[in-house]
C-alpha cells in the first residue's frame, strides 16, 4: 500500500517566511511515479444559501491568494521508484502579496456577479503586474466566511486507473505589518459612538439656595417625578471611549482606552448634592466579518472579553474642564473611569488582525459597558464603543524572509498539527 504523510518545522508563520519540513513516501512495491510534489495554496471564500422562490440556491465567492506547487524529485520527468520508505526535505517561500486579481477586475467583476451563482478570481498572470492586496491571515469566522492556507504533500503515478496519493494540512499564516507602501493599508474611518442618559436624583429635600443656583441641576419633569414624594433632578450623563494614536493595538500591548463620563452641569457646585458611582465595568473587543457574494451579505460576529469588573462601588469625582482662551470652560466636568480600574487590558496574540481584501473585510470594535449609580439607586448601565485596528506586531525582512520584530509568542497559538487524508478537503486543491 502506498502512504504520503509529511510534518512541518512550524504550522504558524507569518507572509514572507519559508515554510519547511519533510515529507515521507512508502511504497510496497516499485511504482511509476510521475511527480512527488509540495503545494501551498491560500484562499478567502465567502458562501451563502439563498432562497428563490421555491428552491434553495448556493451562491459562493473564493479567491485564490497563493497557489504554490514545487516538485521534490531530482527530475521532473519522474521514473520507476524502488519499494521502501522516502524521505523528502521541502522548503516553500510564501509571498507578503496576494496572487488575486479581481481587485482591478472590480467593474467586470459587478457586471458578472448579478448573473452567475459562484465568481472564481483571476489570479496574477506575470510578474510585471503589480500588486495591490496584501496577504490576508488566517481567518475563521464560519462555515460561511473564511481564509484558509492549507499544504499538501502530493504523490502522482501516471495512467488513467492510478490513482494519485496526498496528504494535507492546516496552515496558520500572520499577515506582518510590511505595508509601508500604503497598498491595501486597512484604513479604520468609522467613528466611535457614545452613549446619553439621563439619570433621577431623589431628595426629600434641597436647600432653596441650591434650587436658586445658577447652572445647578434642574428638576425632573417626567411622569416618575410627578409621582413621587420629595425633589427629583434630572442628571444628564454622557459616556464615551477613545484610542489614542490612530487607534492602532498589537498583542500584548497595553491597550490605553480613555473611557470618559461626562456631566451636563455649568459647574462643580451643582454636582455637590449627588454621589455619583461606579458600579460595574467591562471591556469587549468584538470582532466583525463581512463578506459579499453576489448581491447577498454575509455578516458573522464575536467578542472577547478583556476585563470584567462587578460589585465595585467607586465613587466618580468629576473635573472641570481647562479655560479656553475666554477665561471660560466651554466643556462639561467629567471624570475618567479607566483609571478606576487598577487592571491592565491587552489583545491576546490569537486574536485575528484587521484587514479587507476584495468583497471581504474582518473589523474590530472596542465596547465598554460601564454601570453608574446616583444617589444608591439602581444603576443603569452606559454603553460606548469605537473602531479599532489590530495589527499583527510581526515585522518581517523582505529580502531574507525572516522576521526582525515580533511577540516572543508569536508562534504560541493553540493549534491542531493532525495531517489530515486530502479526501476531507477534496476541493480545496482543484
Amino acid at each position: 500500500m502506498t502512504f504520503v504523510s509529511f510534518a512541518l518545522n512550524s504550522p504558524v508563520i507569518a507572509a514572507g517566511q519559508t515554510i519547511s519540513g519533510k515529507a515521507q513516501v512508502v511504497l510496497n512495491k516499485d511504482t511509476d511515479v510521475s511527480d512527488i510534489f509540495v503545494q501551498f495554496k491560500g484562499v478567502s471564500t465567502t458562501y451563502k444559501i439563498v432562497q428563490e422562490g421555491q428552491s434553495t440556491i448556493p451562491v459562493w465567492e473564493r479567491h485564490v491568494h497563493v497557489n504554490v506547487r514545487q516538485s521534490l524529485l531530482k527530475y521532473a520527468a519522474g521514473g520507476t521508484m524502488r519499494a521502501g520508505k522516502h524521505e523528502f526535505v521541502f522548503e516553500v517561500k510564501t509571498p507578503v502579496w496576494s496572487a488575486c486579481k479581481c481587485l482591478p477586475k472590480r467593474d467586470q467583476y459587478f457586471t458578472f456577479k448579478k448573473q452567475l451563482m459562484g465568481w472564481s478570481c483571476l489570479t496574477m498572470q506575470n510578474d510585471l503586474d503589480p500588486p495591490s492586496v496584501l496577504l490576508p491571515p488566517s481567518m475563521y469566522a464560519s462555515k460561511h466566511i473564511y481564509v484558509e492556507y492549507r499544504v499538501q504533500v502530493g504523490l502522482d503515478r501516471p495512467g488513467i486507473f492510478n490513482f494519485s496519493k496526498s496528504a494535507s494540512q492546516q496552515v496558520h499564516v500572520i499577515s506582518p505589518d510590511n505595508d509601508a507602501k500604503g497598498l491595501n493599508t486597512y484604513s479604520n474611518d468609522e467613528r466611535g459612538i457614545s452613549e446619553r442618559r439621563v439619570l433621577m436624583a431623589k431628595f426629600k429635600e434641597l436647600p432653596e439656595a441650591y434650587l436658586a443656583l445658577p447652572g445647578s441641576l434642574k428638576k425632573s419633569s417626567g411622569v416618575h417625578a410627578f409621582f413621587s414624594n420629595g425633589i427629583n433632578l434630572d442628571v444628564p450623563l454622557t459616556i464615551s471611549i477613545t484610542v489614542p494614536n490612530s487607534a492602532c493595538i498589537k498583542p500584548f500591548e497595553p491597550i490605553e482606552a480613555i473611557i470618559i463620563l461626562s456631566v451636563e452641569a455649568d459647574c462643580l457646585d451643582a454636582l455637590q448634592v449627588i454621589d455619583v458611582r461606579m458600579d460595574s465595568f467591562t471591556l469587549v473587543l468584538k470582532q466583525d466579518s463581512v463578506g459579499t457574494v453576489m448581491t447577498y451579505n454575509v455578516t458573522e460576529s464575536s467578542k472577547v472579553v478583556l476585563l470584567d469588573r462587578a460589585n465595585l462601588d467607586l465613587p466618580i469625582k468629576f473635573l472641570q474642564a481647562s479655560n479656553n482662551k475666554d477665561g471660560q470652560s466651554n466643556k462639561p466636568p467629567s471624570a475618567r473611569l479607566d483609571s478606576l480600574v487598577t487592571e491592565a487590558f491587552q489583545v491576546a496574540q490569537d486574536v485575528v488582525p484587521s484587514f479587507e481584501i476584495f468583497s471581504m473585510r474582518h473589523s474590530h470594535r472596542l465596547k465598554a459597558s460601564v454601570g453608574i449609580s446616583v444617589n444608591n439607586r439602581n444603576a443603569k448601565v452606559f454603553k460606548a464603543q469605537v473602531p479599532v485596528t489590530i495589527r499583527s506586531g510581526v515585522q518581517v525582512d523582505d529580502a531574507t524572509g525572516r522576521v526582525v520584530s515580533a511577540s516572543a509568542d508569536w508562534r504560541s497559538l493553540p493549534y491542531d498539527t493532525t495531517v489530515l487524508d486530502v479526501k476531507e478537503k477534496s476541493d480545496f486543491f482543484d
